[in-house]
């Protein structure tokens, strides 16, 4: 029988070695939480503006590297918030505060710069992550396999100059909070046509979980929190934004005025002690938790359609607009709960009240 292969194991191999759950992940760097949040915090790139030097400083996240070994001119500035080291240290600090370091570090003892001189330095460098600087000594020359490299670019009187830091992501977390940074963003353009995509929601119904599992086709539910009228005028939330809505055949949603202060409804604003259609209604918190699977309580949330728009166009809706819904129309009501599709209803008429009747029920929820 011929062997069929399947990434770097045969169907024989298959039959005897367990495989792994995750084998994506065998040969995949390990990232520290600390890391991982200095990349969002960095993003496209951090600019402070130095008023004492007439400059501005840009921060970027270098390419990632193996540990590197510290260059021979490299300095070492270290502070409560940690140690970083500058390459090319000591005309760097020249650069940023007019300050030369040269004679004092010349000791191949590797002793510190003084503290006076030290503190100097500090004063001049205020609006730099480096501004907590209380100790300046040469770096050693030794491999930092946990530090983590910014790029640095200076623009100064015409001038650029680029140059690097390296410091451990905690580090680096601590000193950027203490500066006044401006994050580099992508023009809006470039997001525009990005994909909106939200229900719209009729109406939210609470119930035990008993009364779900017996529900069936043919069974009216009204809805305990509605969002929409009968005459098809509604609520929604759109984007953050409150609307008044009215719904147009076939399947469109007309915008009416803009709601900044109405107490929009959703599945997460519901009153968790609001009596659901069964005994579970009278408990409280504390006997919820304990009580029985049947009696605990589910939310079914009734879809009309669904809105999908570029974020452009979304930006630009005013009173008047009309949307057009997807795979949604009164006819055609998705029911969910805990977002999962649980059944198909129609909306109908009770008593002058919007109600959903079950279509097709798919089992409990």
């Amino acid at each position: 029988m011929t062997d069929i292969v399947a990434g770097d194991l045969t169907e024989q191999d298959l039959g005897s070695s367990p495989l792994s759950a995750n084998p994506l992940l065998h040969r995949a760097p390990k990232v520290s939480a600390s890391l991982a949040a200095l990349t969002r915090k960095v993003g496209r790139g951090l600019r402070m503006v130095l008023p004492p030097q007439q400059a501005e400083l840009t921060l970027r996240l270098a390419p990632a590297s193996p540990g590197t070994q510290a260059a021979n001119a490299a300095l070492l500035l270290s502070g409560a918030a940690g140690s970083v080291r500058l390459d090319d240290g000591a005309r760097w600090l020249r650069v940023l505060t007019g300050i030369d370091l040269t004679a004092a570090l010349a000791d191949a003892s590797g002793q510190d710069c003084p503290d006076w001189l030290t503190a100097a330095v500090a004063a001049k460098l205020q609006g730099t992550p480096l501004c907590r600087t209380s100790q300046i000594r040469r770096a050693p020359i030794t491999s930092e396999p946990q530090t983590c490299a910014l790029e640095f670019s200076l623009h100064q009187d015409g001038h650029l100059m680029l140059g690097s830091f390296h410091a451990t992501p905690q580090t680096w977390l601590r000193l950027l909070e203490e500066c006044e940074v401006t994050a580099l963003r992508a023009p809006e353009d470039d997001f525009l046509e990005i994909p909106w995509c939200q229900p719209v929601v009729l109406g939210w119904h609470r119930l035990g979980e008993s009364a779900c599992a017996s529900l069936a086709a043919g069974d009216i539910i009204l809805p305990s929190r509605p969002a929409f009228e009968r005459s098809g005028m509604g609520r929604l939330n759109l984007a953050g934004r409150n609307w008044r809505v009215r719904y147009i055949a076939p399947g469109q949603l007309q915008l009416i005025s803009s709601e900044s202060g109405l107490d929009m409804e959703s599945v997460e604003d519901l009153d968790l002690g609001a009596a659901p259609d069964s005994p579970a209604g009278g408990r409280g918190q504390h006997d919820d938790a304990s009580a029985p699977l049947e009696e605990l309580s589910l939310t079914l949330v009734f879809e009309l359609g669904r809105i999908a728009l570029p974020l452009g166009t979304l930006r630009s809706l005013a009173p008047q607009s009309i949307l057009a819904l997807q795979s949604g129309h009164p006819g055609n009501i998705g029911i969910f709960c805990a977002g999962r599709r649980v059944g198909q209803g129609e909306v109908v008429d009770v008593e002058g009240a919007l109600g959903i009747r079950i279509v097709h029920w798919g089992g409990t929820c």
